[in-house]
């Protein structure tokens, strides 16, 4: 990741959430998950727009992933202290306490497949996730419960 320039500029990150929705819906209906979207409007980041884009469309893309069939994935965001918080929610299989301290480093053979089977990525899709927030001023979390899912969370500079 040396050498990525962040170029920001103030966007609607509600937009951005709708984008990475529409990306991941055929998924999403393949396994008849429901999204929902919980935003105020007008949520004005001061970031760059392709790197929150990439963040997104791979957080909503792992939760469907590892939502189960019939499940449900959620995304919200709201304005907190000169910050704009964005949630990504899942109710699938969550992570085991053990891997959910290594999550976010890089380590080859970090993947895991999803609840179908077939959904099988790299493993170093949060790891960038976590660089592209950080180079954001911004900071990448996570909270998980095995059996009950998991909920991503990230924080943006408000442009207001």
């Amino acid at each position: 990741m040396s050498g990525l320039q962040s170029e920001p500029r103030p966007f609607d990150v509600a937009m951005a959430i709708e984008k990475a929705l529409a990306f991941n819906s055929t998924s999403a209906a393949a396994k008849n998950i429901m999204t929902e979207r919980l935003e105020n409007p007008l949520l004005t980041v001061l970031a760059d727009p392709q790197m929150v884009e990439t963040v997104l469309r791979n957080l909503i893309g792992n939760a469907v992933s590892f939502a189960e069939r019939d499940g449900t994935v959620s995304s919200e965001a709201r304005r907190d202290e000169g910050e704009v918080v964005i949630t990504i929610r899942d109710n699938g299989v969550g992570i085991p306490s053990k891997r959910l301290v290594h999550l976010f480093n890089f380590e080859s053979g970090a993947s895991i497949v999803g609840t179908e089977g077939e959904e099988k990525g790299t493993g170093q899709g949060l790891q960038l996730c976590k660089e592209l927030i950080e180079l954001q001023g911004g900071v990448l979390s996570v909270e998980s419960t095995v059996g009950q899912g998991s909920t991503f969370r990230f924080t943006l500079p408000s442009a207001i």
